[in-house]
């Protein structure tokens, strides 16, 4: 790492090796408490700040192996390989920045477990597809497909909240598909 008093901080190969290995680690975790623990997407983030200094390399390329290698935390985060790539939507975008139409949700921020919980008892999931509505004093109206309750008002923070992709780069073809 190089510092400089002030100045925005540069982390060397071996730093950034490091810090990838680490998210690495933590997004196994959540995608294994998740998957085998049975902890609800909003429960895991501070178990797995935990468990990422605790776990030895073993246990997590046993972990791994165990779920099938993925590529996505609970989240939608991507989970970087051994090699330290990722794979990001090519066309992911903020639910805040999305215009009227379709789309997948990509992603959805862990940064708030209240937040995560209401998204949850929406539905509002990675791989769960939108229709997006009209923003009105800054609230956006979304709703779910085969959904029979109301459109959900979203307030702008929560819009920033959740990253999705138009259902064109998603392998969806209109409304039909919903």
């Amino acid at each position: 790492m190089e510092y400089r008093p002030y100045k925005p901080v540069n982390l060397t190969a071996a730093g950034r090796d490091y810090a990838v290995a680490m998210v690495r680690r933590h997004r196994l975790l959540e995608t294994f408490l998740v998957t085998t623990l049975g902890y609800s997407w909003d429960q895991v983030h501070d178990e797995a700040d935990r468990l990422e200094h605790a776990a030895s390399q073993t246990l997590i390329e046993r972990i791994d192996a165990l779920l099938g290698h993925p590529d996505r935390d609970p989240h939608g985060d991507p989970i970087p390989t051994v090699e330290g790539h990722t794979h990001r939507p090519a066309h992911a975008i903020r639910l805040a920045d999305a215009a009227p139409d379709i789309y997948r949700i990509a992603r959805v921020s862990d940064a708030d477990p209240a937040r995560l919980n209401r998204f949850s008892g929406h539905g509002l999931r990675p791989g769960q597809t939108v229709r997006v509505g009209e923003r009105e004093a800054g609230e956006l109206t979304i709703s779910l497909p085969g959904n029979d309750q109301a459109p959900l008002v979203l307030a702008p923070e929560e819009t920033k909240a959740i990253w999705v992709s138009p259902a064109a780069s998603a392998g969806l073809r209109g409304p039909a598909s919903i």
